[in-house]
């Protein structure tokens, strides 16, 4: 019977390879939190603070590596230290970048957001309560009115001057809209007003987030139709 082989010795571990590569991982990880602020704010500082403690990571697997080979040993010394060091200062980086303000929001940007929010508040009111949209005077810069409904236009209310001025639609196509309105009773969506009106699409989709059609009878989107008989029917059925 043959003897059985000798079982394979371990697997030799370079303790000093395994040592580089903690520090190497250390050390760009403190460069990760302002290397992330850079990025976000595109700040010349943030991407000195990241490549610096990048550099100097790489300067202790370097000290690691080398140092022997270069007769100097006392330099591989440095590098716990310098890594220990590095660590450090990119906890610290990162702790100060935690507690740094977010940039304040351009006014103008404030302002327009804050317009939309009103608006789609003001439309929804103008959904479930038409007649609280009327005593608000939602859709209605032509009439004084304290509730600020961010802008809207209400195409059953109206007249022209307010089409071509808020809305800057030509004097034809406020027109237009004005006769159809008075013609049917109003409108029960934006979308059959202007497709009745023949305002073009353009036009439209220019102000269609500062359009409202405030009446009696919520029509949903997508059950009107372009037909001013269907939409005379409908409106004296409701």
């Amino acid at each position: 019977m043959a003897p059985l082989p000798d079982p394979l010795p371990p697997p030799r571990v370079d303790a000093r390879a395994a040592q580089r590569r903690v520090l190497a991982t250390g050390g760009l990880l403190a460069a990760q939190a302002p290397w992330r602020a850079f990025t976000a704010s595109g700040r010349l500082l943030h991407l000195q603070v990241a490549v610096g403690l990048a550099a100097v990571a790489l300067l202790v697997v370097f000290l690691l590596a080398y140092g022997a080979a270069l007769a100097a040993p006392q330099l591989a010394l440095l590098a716990a230290p310098l890594a220990a060091a590095n660590t450090a200062a990119g906890v610290a980086v990162a702790r100060h970048l935690g507690r740094v303000p977010p940039a304040p929001v351009d006014p103008h940007v404030q302002a327009a957001l804050s317009a939309r929010a009103r608006r789609e508040q003001a439309r929804r009111i103008a959904a479930v309560d038409p007649a609280l949209a009327r005593d608000l005077r939602i859709g209605r810069p032509d009439l004084p009115h304290g509730y600020d409904d961010g802008g809207l236009v209400d195409l059953n209310a109206v007249p022209t001057s307010v089409l071509e001025a808020e809305l800057g639609w030509s004097a034809q196509d406020a027109a237009r809209v004005v006769r159809l309105r008075e013609e049917l009773g109003g409108f029960g969506h934006v979308a059959e007003a202007a497709a009745l009106a023949g305002v073009p699409q353009r036009a439209v989709d220019r102000v269609v987030d500062r359009l409202v059609c405030v009446g009696d009878v919520v029509v949903p989107s997508g059950a009107w139709s372009p037909s001013p008989r269907s939409a005379r029917t409908r409106r004296s059925a409701s």
